[in-house]
């Protein structure tokens, strides 16, 4: 809107201001931006986050380095082996490089919580001082518009203007360019509507492999919203759905795009995509990482610990002891985690419910099928799940969850009795 307005109204702002004086004043709902919080508290958590300094030329550890990559957390969930190609190819062209897995703090800005924001930005200015105050080559368009706001004494330049420029390794060969690759529609992230840098040098490299590609109608500084910013996809889903989907539609051709939500969010509309890594860094088949499925809320978070700690295996010579886990084994199909993703339910909440629900034997029978209906309020949220017990295995048929505490309504009504399970292990 601010862009095309002829008084130049700003919106986001507008919109901004007011969730902040909410927040200032106790009137916003805890529950419209809660799980992004969460999410993000993980991403910053010690299962995933990582600052590592890198190494000299000689191998060993270095005491600072002069530029970190930053990936954000997003694409470090989503792309963990993409997110370490990158790296490879950074510390062969840069030399020492460091690596910084962490969230900007954005969610927590986009919510309106400017105390929990600044507490998040101070926590990574600490760490970036840490590794000797290096320029931060960013691969999110939230984290590079973020840090450039918040930080100005810190230095951020994209991950496609280094790729396009300071990276001779990466081949552009005939014989490893994507030749017969059908016209792809640009998608801009709308963080990056206003960096030019950032979108002439993803046109280069799309150039450079060999990409054929059209601008929409909307690309640039009039790029719309993929329905990911602003926390729209945690407070409004179905808006969110529905702003993917109309974007979607703009889209002539099969999407590319350097914004890994914008992929997820078109290709969970049915729009073909591949996000930039997949040209600069294929694998075997390019149709399938266009059709692929989105990596998805839970995958994303495990996601995040496995990078950290395939990092620290891999450059750091370091083991991180795996969490025994010796509890009752736990089933769930894709299609019913795919519901429950919608929901914003992660796999580890259904399977904390069941094991809680199994170790106490506080459930509710379904007199009809047999399943077992079980609640935990682990925070402010109560899960529930429908699951039975097949070979002493439990498999979770369904699940829900809310934010509301309603006195003397805790059982179920209908076809649910309270039992204590005669299947508990």
């Amino acid at each position: 809107c601010e862009v095309l307005c002829p008084e130049g109204f700003s919106m986001a702002d507008l919109c901004l201001s007011f969730r902040e004086d909410m927040v200032r004043r106790g009137m916003m709902p805890p529950s419209a931006h809660e799980f992004a919080l969460e999410d993000m508290t993980a991403a910053n958590g010690p299962e995933c986050a990582l600052s590592f300094v890198g190494s000299g030329a000689d191998g060993k550890a270095a005491e600072r380095c002069g530029q970190v990559f930053f990936p954000g957390c997003q694409l470090a969930g989503a792309r963990g082996e993409q997110v370490l190609a990158v790296y490879e190819t950074l510390r062969k062209d840069l030399g020492s490089v460091g690596l910084l897995l962490q969230c900007c703090g954005v969610p927590a800005q986009w919510a309106g919580e400017e105390k929990l924001f600044a507490e998040t930005v101070e926590a990574l200015k600490s760490t970036w001082e840490s590794l000797g105050r290096p320029r931060v080559i960013a691969a999110c368009a939230s984290c590079c518009k973020t840090l450039r706001e918040a930080l100005p004494e810190v230095s951020v330049v994209s991950l496609w203007e280094v790729l396009d420029t300071e990276c001779p390794s990466l081949s552009f060969r005939e014989e490893a360019c994507c030749g017969g690759v059908p016209t792809l529609s640009i998608h801009d992230p709308c963080s990056a509507r206003h960096d030019e840098a950032w979108l002439r040098s993803v046109r280069s490299l799309l150039s450079k492999r060999g990409v054929p590609f059209e601008e929409p109608r909307l690309s640039g500084e009039t790029t719309p919203c993929c329905g990911y910013g602003g926390l729209t996809w945690d407070a409004n889903p179905q808006l969110a759905s529905a702003i993917a989907a109309d974007r979607a539609s703009q889209l002539e051709h099969d999407a590319v795009t350097s914004c890994i939500m914008c992929r997820e969010r078109l290709v969970a509309e049915g729009k073909t995509s591949l996000h930039m890594l997949d040209l600069l860094y294929p694998g075997e088949s390019l149709h399938a990482a266009a059709t692929a499925k989105g990596s998805g809320l839970s995958a994303r978070r495990a996601g995040r610990a496995a990078l950290r700690t395939e990092v620290l295996r891999r450059y750091a010579g370091e083991s991180v002891a795996e969490t025994a886990d010796d509890g009752i084994p736990v089933r769930i199909a894709p299609d019913v985690l795919e519901k429950m993703e919608e929901r914003h339910i992660l796999r580890e909440d259904a399977v904390r419910v069941v094991r809680h629900a199994e170790a106490s034997g506080d459930t509710f029978l379904n007199r009809d099928n047999g399943h077992f209906l079980a609640s935990l309020r682990p925070v402010r949220v109560t899960f529930w799940v429908e699951y039975s017990v097949e070979d002493g295995v439990c498999v979770v048929h369904d699940a829900y969850c809310h934010r509301m505490e309603v006195p003397g309504t805790s059982t179920p009504k209908g076809r649910y009795e309270a039992v204590r399970n005669p299947f508990h292990l």
